[in-house]
């Protein structure tokens, strides 16, 4: 069955802790992605892992989607936040993914690479049997609200090849602009996970927005 994970793209302590409860109080969902942001990487600046640390809730699992250029820098404090799954850029220096990979499985937390919209699969060919997840970005990433990329299905359907090929069994997510018209597609493409924000905000609740998408997708 695919899963929903709703993304918090925050730049204010209020608007994320605001969002937090509202996702734990739904009640609907097992995960929940803090997408982090350094204006380096990306063109604008997140909420940093104090505020993670200051607000957490113990039912839902976190998924750091780290869109930094340093993120060896976040991730020491994100083990101590307690985050299941840390994800960081393929296009960052190879050693540096070397180094935080072998520090989150030591410590039995999820690992996963991202790639943005130019960067060719073929990138991950290095790290594809130590991965947990690969999250493709379908929107040039930074802001939330911006319209899905086309072309990712045809990514999408390419990395599950390479995981049908090589006989392993990593995880795809797709993140960005990801709305009831494209669910379905994205998952028939190969996804196993999609990440949410803004399409799942515009309803009145969490609950009738991921009953909306269900419908979407077992339609």
């Amino acid at each position: 069955m695919t899963q929903i994970i709703p993304a918090i793209l925050a730049t204010k302590e209020e608007d994320y802790s605001k969002k937090l409860k509202n996702i734990e109080e739904s009640g609907q969902f097992e995960w929940v992605q803090i997408d982090l942001m350094d204006n380096k990487f990306v063109q604008n600046k997140s909420i940093g892992t104090e505020i993670i640390a200051k607000y957490k809730e113990p039912s839902l699992k976190i998924e750091a989607h780290l869109m930094v250029q340093d993120p060896l820098f976040y991730v020491e404090d994100l083990i101590k936040i307690g985050v299941k799954r840390v994800i960081i850029p393929i296009e960052i220096h190879f050693k540096e993914i070397d180094r935080i990979l072998y520090m989150v499985k030591d410590l039995d937390i999820e690992f996963g690479l991202s790639l943005n919209p130019e960067t060719e699969v073929s990138r991950l060919d290095p790290f594809l049997d130590k991965l947990d997840v690969v999250l493709i970005m379908s929107v040039h990433p930074g802001f939330q609200g911006q319209k899905f990329v086309p072309e990712t299905l045809e990514k999408v359907k390419d990395c599950a090849r390479m995981r049908s090929n090589n006989n392993l069994d990593f995880q795809i997510e797709v993140d960005g602009g990801v709305s009831e018209k494209n669910a379905k597609g994205i998952v028939e493409s190969g996804a196993d996970i999609l990440v949410i924000g803004s399409a799942l905000y515009k309803y009145d609740t969490l609950k009738e927005a991921k009953e909306k998408f269900l419908e979407v997708l077992n339609g």
